[in-house]
C-alpha cells in the first residue's frame, strides 16, 4: 500500500490551529461549525472519476447533536463543506451516536452508518459507472469483517480535481465541536475500479 503523506503533500488552511497533519493522518481536534478550515491536495483538473479509495476514520470526542466533519472529499472547489459540486464522507453526532454520512452534493442524496465515538473503522470508497458511489464500512484493518455498505446510485457525473483530508461545516455556530481523524489514504491509482458491486440499500434524500 501507499499512503498519501499529508504532511508533506497537503495544503491545511486552518485560521483557528484546530487541524494537524502526520506523514499518515489528518487530525482535527477541536473543530467548530463557526470557522472556515480544510486540508486539501490538487491533482488537476478531472483527475477523478471512477475510482477506489481506502482510508481509516475515528471520531475521538462527538460533542453535542450537529456537530460535524467531512473527513474524507472529492470537489472542485477548494472551501469548506459543503460545495458546490463533489462528495464527501463525514462524521455527524446525533445525540449519543456518531453517524458516518456518505453524502454527493449535487443531487443531494445521503447514506449513513449509524457508529459511535471511539471506534475506528476501515472504509473503501468505490465511484465506478461514473454515477454510483458506494461506502463499504469494516470493524477490522484487513477489511474482512463489514458491518454495512452505503450506497448513492445516482451521484452527478463530474469529475473532480481536489482530495481533501478534511474540512469544517460552517453554519456560525461555535457550541457545536468535534474531534477526529482520517488515515492511512490509499488512493490505490493502479487499482481498476469498474468491477461491478451489488446494491442492496435504499438511499436517503434530502439528509443533512
Amino acid at each position: 500500500m501507499t499512503y498519501e503523506d499529508f504532511d508533506a503533500d497537503y495544503t491545511e488552511v486552518d485560521p483557528d490551529g484546530h487541524w494537524s497533519q502526520s506523514a499518515v493522518r489528518s487530525t482535527a481536534t477541536g473543530v467548530t461549525r463557526d470557522e472556515i478550515s480544510y486540508v486539501y491536495k490538487d491533482f488537476g483538473v478531472g483527475h477523478f472519476d471512477e475510482c477506489e479509495h481506502l482510508f481509516d476514520m475515528r471520531c475521538t470526542t462527538r460533542g453535542i447533536t450537529g456537530s460535524t466533519i467531512a473527513t474524507y472529499a472529492q470537489s472542485n472547489t477548494l472551501s469548506e463543506y459543503p460545495w458546490a459540486a463533489g462528495f464527501a464522507v463525514r462524521f455527524y453526532t446525533v445525540a449519543a451516536a456518531v453517524r458516518l454520512y456518505l453524502t454527493d452534493i449535487v443531487s443531494g442524496t445521503t447514506d449513513y452508518y449509524i457508529g459511535a465515538e471511539d471506534t475506528t473503522y476501515y472504509c473503501t470508497l468505490k465511484r465506478y459507472n461514473s454515477t454510483t458511489l458506494t461506502l463499504k464500512i469494516y470493524s477490522d484493518a484487513a477489511r474482512t469483517s463489514l458491518v454495512d455498505t452505503l450506497t448513492l446510485p445516482a451521484i452527478d457525473d463530474s469529475q473532480y480535481r481536489y482530495i481533501y483530508g478534511g474540512a469544517s461545516d460552517n453554519i456560525a455556530d461555535d457550541t457545536k465541536v468535534i474531534s477526529g481523524w482520517m488515515e492511512n489514504l490509499d488512493l490505490q491509482e493502479s487499482v481498476d475500479p469498474t468491477e461491478s458491486v451489488v446494491i442492496s440499500r435504499d438511499f436517503h434524500v434530502g439528509g443533512i
